[in-house]
């Protein structure tokens, strides 16, 4: 008796999101993207995710940066490196931020203010 194949036999392809990342040149190195997910700005689906968590086609990746934020849906999974200039067949961009480097700067200079001003207002109650 010879069976049909069903969905189940069928495997989606899929990827280490790590591996993913590299291939479609969104991180330079695997060892980065290791590093990204590890510590959390890195999710998939909209949860923290490993470096082997799966990539399969439809999923959402949304890499968290301290000074630039994007969202990307995986389009194709690759099966090796793929050069920049076709990269972006592989994923659609469906949400991008950059803050540039001097609002970092400035944000930091008004959090340090507000946190004097909060220490000095303690200070002064303790009068």
């Amino acid at each position: 008796v010879v069976r049909k194949p069903t969905e189940l036999d069928v495997k989606a392809p899929s990827l280490r999101i790590d591996t993913y990342l590299k291939y479609v040149c969104l991180i330079k190195s695997r060892e980065k993207a290791k590093e990204a997910c590890q510590k959390g700005y890195i999710l998939l689906n909209g949860q923290r995710c490993k470096p082997a968590s799966k990539v399969k086609v439809g999923d959402e990746i949304v890499l968290e940066f301290p000074n630039s934020s994007t969202r990307i849906r995986v389009l194709e999974i690759p099966k090796k490196q793929v050069s920049k200039k076709t990269a972006k067949e592989f994923y659609k961009i469906l949400e991008s931020h950059k803050i540039e480097l001097e609002t970092i700067s400035l944000l930091d200079e008004l959090i340090e203010e507000i946190e004097r001003k909060r220490k000095e207002a303690s200070n002064n109650e303790g009068l």
